[in-house]
């Protein structure tokens, strides 16, 4: 769960299913990780992380991106409650 560090036990299952938006989210998977891109090269060209950090964010996202255009990143609903976790 992406917020739960505030907890001790883990969130009963029901609550977790409730509460997750993956399975709407994953159809963004493209549109959401271009905006991440273009957020670390943003933070890169701004100086709040170094060129190299943006570079090897860019580099992560893109595979991931790719993993899960090819169907090869399929994350379990029941762990993560939404795309970004």
């Amino acid at each position: 769960m992406l917020w739960g560090g505030r907890f001790k036990k883990k969130l009963n299952d029901s609550a977790m299913e409730f509460s997750s938006s993956l399975s709407f989210d994953i159809n963004l998977l493209e549109e959401d990780i271009q905006v991440s891109i273009a957020h670390a090269e943003m933070l890169g060209k701004i100086g709040i992380i170094t060129e190299a950090e943006s570079e090897d964010l860019v580099k992560g996202l893109n595979e991931i991106l790719h993993e899960g255009i090819a169907g090869r990143w399929d994350p379990d609903a029941s762990v993560f409650e939404e795309i970004h976790s």
